[in-house]
């Protein structure tokens, strides 16, 4: 990632200067702003005891909580990059001299920037998130006054609930989006108009407002390979602390490819579908240009002796392997084709290759009809998928008629695999309630519906509604849910990460100031007064959401360390098959947990219920038959394995002995006290093997 220094640098260039700027301050870490929110570590007895005494506000809670960083504990973080302004960059890289500031300190020091650099012409700012929308504002009149010769474009969802509320307007700058009412109203006149995808957004308002020449606002996007930061070791004293204290690993790889922009679902509560008016951009014509940047990151990595063999990417597509045929910019296209495709070209290759993406339910559906199961996907380097799965019912039609049982065979099936399930759920639906469920809210009503429809006798009647009852039955449709009745049922999907997002109507989609004082803590698809469709009230529903997040915890713990169980379950599943490319997803399974053990071993006084709030039983027996099995087993002797281990060894090495054995002793305390019912039937030479055959769930 490019850092400020980077951007600072100013450049010869004939070309016309544009920074692209985030906003200062905005949270930078993928995990927690997505999935792993919090808490993601343990909470004090004492200190929930002190808070219940003194009757402590939540808010209050949160900030002491916040400030003790537990329950940060267990939470990844690293700076994520804006794909949006990567894709810009490397797109007019040809017509602008682009510099980047990502997540820049100020507003005060992108001023002295802009001042220090007079020959930066445009400005393009990227407001991630409608909570910032005021701040940008301010930011332009920051700009406006100390260059007010400087032109300013903004972007992103932020940007384009700002100016549908009316907080930004032309004084600010130039959001590139239309509403649905500019863009039948451009039409009309035979005008192009910004639809919210920043290369052609800004290549049209080069063309027409700036009066360059940035080519054909419909040239197809060409994306790359990105690289997340946070993924190679420290260095210098940094790297001695960290060895002392035992938490040096190996590096590991990770990179965002967007392969599409937009989706075509029609999600209520969703920013994304609405801001590209349910479109979907392609950026790929077919799988083998995907494979080409994923190939040549493996390549390179694979030449580094201090590297691990491996290159590991998330595909930014809202659903891609939805099986539907679309005209794009790249031609007739179908993903669900792609996808499979792809997988093919990774397993051909025998390269170590692995990726993440997004999926609907009904698109896996279509997989396991085809195919029989979802080894091809895993043989093909999936290994983590986001899935909506948002409630018991099917709420916005995307499951393709699977029931529930179907959904959590599919979640378990998958991952059996060494697949992460990410699974997103949505408490404050509209049938949500705290009062009993209820198939029909009203059966005398729909009888009556019913007799009307066709002039039935009351006998015909009741047949009917009763295979109308049996229809709801089977794929899971009520009038009025419990919502406590649908949190059961999401924990028990035991997906390896979660994220939780109160149904509400978005900024983009409904006209209110409320969010826009939340934090990064709150955002994300919150609770917003006055636009609560639920039948819960919507203080309590903000209850109700942060219990859950802590209901989560407590029951199938952090999400990494989940996510590392799932991973585990399919090394255990997979490493004595035959086939090549799944003992290859075996090995790199292994060797993600590997890399990982010593700190979560390190890490686990934090389950001692004498001090922290505990996690339940099954999780802590899920850890410690994790802590027993890993030094025991481990993948067959192939070349991969061979480089991981020396890579491996290299920065082990660097820990120190002293760390590495209260490690150990930690995690067989842990074992001693959580391990109930684990066999340890003892094996000896070669790759040991598990004391009971079948799959490991």
């Amino acid at each position: 990632m490019k850092d400020s220094a980077t951007a600072a640098t100013p450049t010869l260039s004939k070309k016309p200067r544009m920074l692209l700027v985030g906003m200062p301050g905005a949270d930078s870490s993928f995990y927690e702003m997505n999935i792993a929110q919090l808490p993601q570590g343990p909470r004090l007895h004492f200190l929930e005891w002190l808070f219940d005494a003194l009757d402590m506000s939540s808010t209050n809670r949160r900030r002491i909580r916040l400030a003790l960083k537990l329950e940060n504990l267990f939470n990844p973080s690293r700076k994520t990059p804006y794909m949006g302004m990567r894709l810009i960059e490397y797109n007019l890289r040809d017509t602008l001299d682009i510099s980047l500031m990502e997540y820049p300190k100020s507003n005060r020091w992108i001023v002295k920037h802009l001042k220090k650099n007079s020959d930066i012409a445009i400005v393009g700012m990227g407001i991630g998130c409608e909570n910032r929308v005021y701040q940008a504002k301010k930011l332009c009149a920051e700009i406006r006054k100390a260059r007010p010769d400087i032109k300013i474009i903004l972007g992103s969802y932020g940007a384009s609930s700002g100016k549908k509320l009316g907080v930004l307007t032309p004084a600010d700058g130039t959001v590139l989006w239309d509403s649905e009412e500019e863009r039948e109203e451009k039409k009309k006149k035979g005008l192009d108009f910004y639809k919210g995808e920043g290369v052609h957004d800004i290549r049209l308002w080069l063309r027409d407002v700036a009066g360059i020449d940035a080519g054909d606002p419909n040239t197809p996007l060409v994306s790359e390979a990105i690289a997340d930061s946070g993924s190679t070791s420290s260095t210098g004293w940094k790297q001695w602390v960290k060895g002392r204290l035992g938490f040096v690993t190996m590096p590991k790889d990770s990179h965002k490819l967007v392969s599409a922009i937009g989706c075509s679902n029609k999600c209520g509560f969703c920013n994304t579908s609405k801001m590209f008016n349910r479109e979907k951009t392609y950026l790929y014509k077919d799988a083998a240009k995907i494979f080409v940047p994923m190939e040549t990151v493996y390549d390179r990595n694979a030449a580094r002796p201090d590297y691990p063999p491996e290159a590991t990417f998330f595909l930014m597509d809202e659903n891609f392997m939805k099986d539907e045929k679309v005209m794009s910019a790249c031609g007739m296209i179908n993903f669900l084709d792609t996808a499979k495709e792809l997988c093919g070209y990774i397993e051909q290759s025998g390269k170590n290759i692995h990726f993440g993406t997004f999926s609907d339910t009904r698109s896996l559906v279509n997989v396991r009809e085809k195919d029989g199961d979802f080894k091809s996907l895993v043989r093909g380097g999936l290994t983590s998928i986001w899935i909506g799965i948002e409630s018991h019912g099917d709420v916005f039609d995307k499951r393709g008629g699977a029931t529930p049982e179907m959904v959590k065979s599919i979640v378990d099936e998958l991952q059996s695999l060494g697949v992460v399930v990410i699974g997103s759920f949505i408490p404050g639906l509209p049938y949500h309630t705290e009062g009993p469920t209820q198939m029909f809210a009203d059966e005398g009503l729909v009888k009556e519906e019913i007799r009307q429809s066709a002039d039935l006798t009351p006998e015909e009647v009741e047949s009917v509604f009763s295979e109308l009852k049996k229809e709801r039955e089977k794929s899971g449709r009520y009038d009025r849910l419990n919502i406590w009745e649908d949190f059961e049922w999401w924990k028990s999907l035991r997906t390896g990460a979660r994220q939780v997002m109160s149904h509400s109507i978005t900024g983009i989609v409904g006209l209110h100031k409320h969010m826009f004082r939340f934090s990064d803590y709150q955002f994300g698809h919150k609770f917003i007064p006055g636009y609560n469709e639920s039948h819960i009230d919507g203080r309590r529903l903000e209850e109700i959401d942060e219990m859950m997040r802590e209901g989560f915890y407590r029951e199938n713990g952090p999400v990494a360390l989940s996510s590392l169980l799932v991973m585990w379950q399919g090394f255990m599943n997979l490493k004595d098959s035959e086939n090549d490319a799944e003992v290859r997803a075996a090995t790199f399974n292994y060797w993600m947990v590997r890399r990982n053990i010593q700190r979560v071993m390190l890490a686990s006084f934090a389950f001692n219920d004498r001090v922290f709030t505990k996690c339940s039983d099954t999780f802590l027996n899920r850890l410690a038959t994790l802590f027993d099995q890993v030094g025991r087993y481990t993948p067959p002797d192939t070349a991969i394995h061979r480089k991981y281990q020396a890579v491996f060894n290299m920065y082990d090495q660097m820990n120190s002995s002293r760390s590495k054995a209260v490690a150990q002793k930690m995690a067989d305390a842990f074992i001693r006290r959580h391990g109930k019912g684990i066999h340890e039937t003892p094996v000896t030479g070669g790759v040991k093997e598990p004391a009971a055959a079948g799959i490991v769930v």
